[in-house]
């Protein structure tokens, strides 16, 4: 039988589902669903698939074959999980190696025999739009599978009353008009000759690879660039200095719609090494809830929990790895850095842009350790496990008893 010679994109991930629990109507098993495009068999023998924490796997068997249009569940090697889905006549696969889905969010890929990237989606329990639904039970759908790349506008929550439509077109399938531009994240220092760039969404690889797209201070030239999933990896002419600031600026990068990104600039440092009291829990705002007889209309807040750090030194400080806790939770912080004499506040994830478009920089965290409102302890922790701060902190804290009552004010 004569196969088609697939190209990217002409096999996607389809739907997801990450987190099966509370179960709704469909077998309470973490899923990928894939889908062949094309009008063609695809022969998957020897295909690799895998997430952001495990290398690719090979799993499929070399009479693996993706009927044209045709659709494919892969899941865990559970004989309960297969039994479960052939019982709906779902066409399911069980793979060795399959990853385990994180429910807040996960990069998966999928290459082919040569190992060439045949599709990519980064998924975050942010797509849903209902919080209902983000709390388990429901797969995450994409809109169009025929746009040339996928984003998170193509993407959300199923409207099928089981919760997904595993091994059948998708509840929410329609056309996708992608009008948004991608847009620089952030950051990443991944070594002094070595710089990450997290996307908005994924970049159009050829014009993300255009030399002259990025200009970067203090006479280092960019030998190299690679693209993958939302991110650009830049490789420098010669390492970064400590204590340089340097500024890197980039134009002319374009999604697979042609949206193209809004010129970018930003200025960083190579990070150094914080010591304890480098970086101080400088505001904490616990209580969110002020009573109306007690409301300011001058007091601009947003209605979101939030830890303020100060960065007290005149170093370039790396938060990843740190890690924040109180008396009950602990949790570890994304890539940031935290200039000298700056300060960043920690939220939610879920709560970043009602700081961001007040102009406040933020960091989202997943699984944000939420103040306690009467008292508590908050520490940070760098990524080595050094104690940088601690502050047990009460309501009496508030000198102004009416303050203390009202809430809606930081400490």
């Amino acid at each position: 039988m004569f196969y088609y010679e697939e190209q990217p994109r002409d096999v996607v991930i389809n739907e997801i589902l990450a987190d099966p629990d509370p179960a709704v109507g469909l077998p309470p098993y973490e899923f990928v669903e894939l889908h062949n495009r094309t009008d063609m068999p695809i022969s998957l023998g020897n295909w690799q698939f895998g997430d952001n924490a495990t290398a690719p796997q090979t799993f499929f068997a070399p009479n693996v074959v993706l009927p044209a249009q045709g659709y494919l569940v892969i899941c865990a090697p559970s004989a309960d999980a297969l039994a479960a889905f052939a019982a709906l006549g779902v066409p399911a696969m069980g793979l060795s190696g399959f990853p385990s889905l994180n429910n807040s969010g996960d990069a998966l890929v999928l290459f082919d025999e040569m190992g060439n990237l045949i599709d990519a989606v980064t998924y975050s329990d942010s797509w849903y739009a209902s919080s209902n639904k983000r709390e388990g039970g429901w797969a995450l759908e994409q809109i169009d599978p025929d746009v040339a790349c996928t984003s998170a506008g193509n993407w959300r929550e199923s409207d099928n009353s089981n919760g997904g439509t595993p091994g059948a077109a998708n509840s929410v399938t329609g056309v996708y008009d992608d009008t948004t531009a991608p847009q620089i994240m952030g950051i990443q220092i991944i070594d002094p000759q070595t710089i990450l760039l997290l996307t908005s969404e994924n970049v159009y690889a050829p014009s993300a690879e255009q030399l002259s797209n990025y200009t970067l201070s203090g006479g280092i030239d960019i030998a190299d660039i690679s693209v993958e999933l939302e991110a650009i990896q830049l490789t420098l002419s010669s390492p970064l200095q400590i204590a340089t600031l340097y500024t890197l600026a980039v134009a002319g990068i374009s999604d697979c719609s042609g949206n193209v990104l809004v010129p970018y600039s930003n200025s960083f440092a190579l990070p150094q090494i914080a010591d304890t009291y480098d970086v101080l829990i400088s505001e904490i705002y616990a209580d969110t809830d002020t009573p109306e007889e007690f409301a300011v209309p001058t007091l601009d807040l947003p209605a979101a929990k939030y830890i303020e750090l100060y960065n007290r030194s005149d170093k370039t400080i790396s938060l990843q790895g740190w890690y924040l806790t109180d008396l009950s939770d602990t949790t570890q912080l994304a890539e940031y850095l935290l200039p000298p004499s700056s300060r960043v506040v920690l939220c939610s994830s879920t709560k970043t842009t009602l700081f961001t478009e007040r102009g406040i920089a933020a960091l989202g965290v997943t699984a944000f350790t939420d103040p306690n409102t009467s008292a508590d302890r908050l520490s940070i922790f760098n990524a080595e496990g050094t104690l940088i701060h601690s502050v047990s902190y009460d309501k009496t804290w508030y000198r102004d008893p009416v303050n203390r009552k009202a809430a809606g004010r930081s400490k």
